[in-house]
């Protein structure tokens, strides 16, 4: 018997149902696989961040470390030229107070140059511990912003 009209639309119905069903889970399965790339990203992300986070922190710690050293070091150099600076300008004192003639002046204002020069010295000294000293004590910084920027670029390359 041939079928009716009615079968085939329920037929039909039928067809249109499941195609509906298998089109609605091949949408919830793209959706579920899309979440958990998503998610898995998300997951690296965060781990990388506290990795990146972590290995700041380090190097901030030794740069830290390195400053203190630092300023240990300019510390003593500064206590040092101050030292010998009093001792100088207090023997000078001295030789002024002892000036008799013109060639004790002048004795003086060759001792008291030398004294301004060994002062000057001192104070080149203390500035080149001062701009080597933290120039070195930022470079583990400057490493490490270094790393994280190449790190981030070869990360957002991959993934572009």
């Amino acid at each position: 018997m041939p079928d009716s009209p009615k079968s085939d639309a329920a037929s039909a119905a039928r067809n249109a149902q499941t195609t509906a069903q298998n089109t609605a889970q091949t949408a919830f399965n793209a959706g579920k696989e899309g979440f958990k790339r998503a998610s898995d990203d998300a997951n690296r992300f965060a781990s990388r961040s506290a990795d990146i986070g972590a290995q700041t922190m380090n190097a901030y710690v030794e740069s830290g470390k390195q400053t203190s050293q630092l300023l240990g070091d300019v510390n003593k150099a500064m206590t040092d030229a101050y030292s010998k600076s009093l001792a100088e300008f207090n023997e000078l004192s001295k030789q002024a107070l002892s000036c008799r003639t013109v060639q004790d002046v002048v004795t003086l204002q060759t001792n008291a140059m030398q004294a301004f020069q060994d002062n000057l010295s001192a104070a080149a000294e203390i500035n080149r511990l001062l701009v080597n000293g933290f120039t070195q004590a930022m470079s583990p910084i400057a490493s490490r912003a270094q790393t994280n920027l190449n790190t981030a670029a070869a990360e957002a390359n991959s993934v572009a």
